[in-house]
C-alpha cells in the first residue's frame, strides 16, 4: 500500500484546525435559514379574578339548590350547572365520573 505524497513540512493538523471554524459557520448558517416560528396561542385564562362574576355564580348555586347533600336532587342540579359552565369553555373538554356510595344523613 502506497502512502500519499505530502510536501515536506505540511501538517494535517493545520487543515483540521482550519476545518473546524468552517464547520461551525455552516451549522450556524443552517440554523439561520429558518424564520422564527409564530408564538403559540394563549390557552390559559388571565390571572384576574372577577369578584362580581364569582358572586353571581354563587347566588345561582344557592338559588338553584339551597340544600344539596351528596346524591340529592340539589346536588344533581348543581352538577348540571357546573357541567354547562365548563362546557362553555372552548379550550376544555368535560368528562363525568360517577360512583355509587351511600351517605348517612
Amino acid at each position: 500500500m502506497r502512502r500519499p505524497v505530502v510536501a515536506a513540512g505540511t501538517s494535517f493538523r493545520i487543515y483540521r484546525a482550519a476545518f473546524a471554524p468552517a464547520l461551525v459557520a455552516i451549522i450556524l448558517l443552517l440554523f439561520s435559514l429558518q424564520g422564527r416560528p409564530a408564538p403559540l396561542p394563549r390557552v390559559v385564562a388571565s390571572a384576574e379574578f372577577d369578584q362580581d362574576a364569582a358572586a353571581k355564580v354563587d347566588r345561582q348555586i344557592v338559588d338553584a339548590a339551597p340544600v344539596r347533600p351528596p346524591g340529592s336532587e340539589g346536588d344533581e342540579a348543581i352538577a348540571d350547572l357546573v357541567e354547562r359552565r365548563f362546557a362553555s369553555v372552548s379550550e376544555g373538554q368535560v368528562t363525568e365520573q360517577r360512583f355509587d356510595h351511600s351517605f348517612a344523613t
